[in-house]
């Protein structure tokens, strides 16, 4: 890739994370707005993060201090569950369009090795083709020095019969 495309491709980046990260809070108004959405896209996947985050720290610190008898682990309430699904909805939002933008980078980098393997296969018949004409040339000049060859020993065969008397007749 040319360094000229670089900062096209930087510029893109850049409006790529400005217009992710407003749309992304849309999206979770809108979902804090309906509660369905809420319930469904927030408010359990906030809870089920904090478990897991509550569980990995708790596995964490009896790892550091041993052993220690575990008390039973508290369900968080629906706000926190809220801003933490709120979180993790954006978050993935922006990775979602992140996740798009090498997939349609990838793309378009396959489009354009295929038909820089299409012009390559392109000059390399055009290539055979030539080296066959060359061949097939080569071949008839080879042809023809051998008729000529031939042509050459024929006459030096019909001037040294017809020297021959001649030069007899002169030596006598």
């Amino acid at each position: 890739m040319s360094p000229t495309h670089m900062p096209v491709l930087n510029l893109l980046n850049q409006f790529l994370k400005q217009v992710s990260g407003p749309m992304s809070s849309r999206i979770v108004e809108y979902a804090k707005a309906h509660p369905v959405f809420r319930r469904y896209f927030l408010v359990l996947p906030g809870r089920w993060f904090h478990a897991v985050d509550l569980k990995i720290r708790k596995d964490v610190l009896e790892n550091k201090r041993g052993k220690e008898k575990r008390g039973k682990d508290r369900r968080v309430d629906d706000d926190t569950a809220i801003d933490v699904g709120a979180k993790l909805m954006s978050e993935g939002i922006i990775f979602l369009i992140a996740g798009l933008g090498v997939m349609a980078e990838v793309t378009r980098s396959g489009r354009n090795s295929a038909s820089r393997d299409k012009v390559k296969r392109e000059q390399m018949e055009k290539l055979i083709g030539k080296k066959d004409e060359i061949s097939l040339a080569l071949e008839k000049q080879a042809h023809m020095i051998n008729k000529l060859e031939k042509l050459v020993d024929e006459y030096t065969g019909l001037t040294a019969k017809t020297a021959s008397p001649e030069d007899g007749k002169k030596n006598e």
